[in-house]
């Protein structure tokens, strides 16, 4: 072949690398891996953390320890029983221990709901969010109410780990539907606008449905506890929303929150 024409096909495939490319150097990423693509690494959890005593009470949850920019999402069900009309039982407050700590923000109020069902019980769903974690964390620590006057307040709660491949996280849309139902609980549908990673999470007051499966397995969380459904579904660009069922007519607390 004449040497000309081989220092131009030289050239040409040069001009398609980068000297510093974490992938040998070729501009973009290898196959299967999409800008902005998601990773679950981890959903540590607590079934039954509860409490009898009136006034704010803590659940801490160990973790592997957690990775700097990372995603940390902690979802919270809580049910309370009552003889009486009570309050709602509510979250106040989460945070990291282990390397420099984290303070959660609490989710906007489009992604958490309450309602009291039948003989003054609540159900109550929330969530709290680090969109890049300080790292190092080995410990997430829960505070949440037991109302004054009430019975028991049965707790869940999962921490959820997640990486994106490139950027920092941020909160896409949230939602939620509070509502009484039986066979057809109709969660929120969420309007998405990049490639998101959507977390569903859920408290039906007499029933814990069975996971749907498919693309909600990341994670794939439930507890009998306060009848908590928890899932994901990673590298999503629509959602339409999923029907769930009961025994018996209840109050069924159906939240959902996606990060771009």
């Amino acid at each position: 072949m004449d040497q000309k024409l081989i220092g131009l096909l030289i050239s040409l495939i040069l001009s398609f690398q980068s000297p510093t490319g974490p992938y040998g150097g070729i501009i973009g990423k290898p196959p299967g891996v999409v800008a902005g693509s998601w990773t679950l690494i981890q959903h540590p959890h607590i079934y039954t953390c509860n409490t009898t005593t009136t006034g704010n009470h803590t659940c801490a949850l160990t973790v592997t320890s957690t990775t700097a920019g990372n995603l940390l999402l902690l979802e919270m069900s809580l049910f309370t029983t009552a003889t009486g009309t009570v309050s709602a039982p509510a979250y106040v407050s989460a945070a990291s221990t282990g390397g420099t700590g984290d303070t959660f923000t609490e989710c906007p109020a489009g992604a958490r709901g309450s309602l009291e069902g039948v003989g003054h019980a609540w159900s109550a769903v929330d969530c709290g969010y680090v969109l890049s974690a300080a790292g190092s964390a080995t410990t997430v620590t829960l505070t949440y109410s037991h109302p004054a006057g009430s019975t028991e307040t049965f707790v869940d709660m999962v921490v959820i780990e997640a990486h994106r491949s490139s950027g920092t996280a941020s909160i896409d849309t949230q939602g939620n539907v509070t509502t009484t139902c039986s066979t057809a609980c109709v969660g929120p549908a969420l309007s998405l606008t990049s490639t998101d990673y959507v977390v569903l999470f859920s408290q039906f007051a007499n029933t814990t449905p069975s996971l749907p499966g498919g693309i909600w397995v990341n994670p794939a969380d439930s507890s009998s506890n306060t009848n908590f459904i928890g899932i994901g579904a990673l590298n999503q660009t629509s959602n339409s929303a999923l029907t769930w069922n009961q025994t018996s007519s209840d109050v069924a607390v159906m939240s959902g929150i996606a990060f771009k």
